[in-house]
């Protein structure tokens, strides 16, 4: 399993770092860290959260100058994509980015308000 600790969201880039953090660690190649990207279908199941199904799809605009197969997938996988890549989302679905617009929520007003909670919060542990 992969995850970000709270560092940020992109689990595209959690999954770079377990790899790059196993090498010396642990028992870890291409083909392992995509499962562990994977497992989260599995926790997701097995704690009874809702939003995973079968008709879910990630759609990047990755323009890859060399050929994807299934010999070279996991390769791609790891040194290839990125979240910034990602322009729409399905889950469930449901239609959840739109062109890299999220299309549940007012982006702008959540990054406001979030702003304004922020500086608060660093207001308060400065004191």
């Amino acid at each position: 399993m992969l995850g970000t600790d709270g560092m940020h969201s992109d689990m595209l880039q959690s999954a770079k770092f377990a790899f790059f953090a196993g090498q010396n660690t642990d028992i870890i190649d291409y083909k392992t860290t995509y499962e562990r990207f994977r497992n989260v279908h599995r926790y997701l199941k097995i704690n009874g959260f809702k939003g995973d199904g079968e008709n879910n799809l990630v759609v990047l605009d990755y323009k890859s100058p060399t050929p994807i197969n299934k010999d070279n997938f996991f390769g791609h996988f790891l040194f290839g994509f990125n979240s910034a890549m990602i322009t729409d989302v399905i889950s469930n679905g449901k239609l959840i980015v739109k062109n890299r617009i999220v299309q549940t929520v007012d982006e702008d007003d959540v990054i406001g308000k979030s702003s304004e909670i922020a500086k608060k919060l660093w207001k308060k542990m400065r004191h």
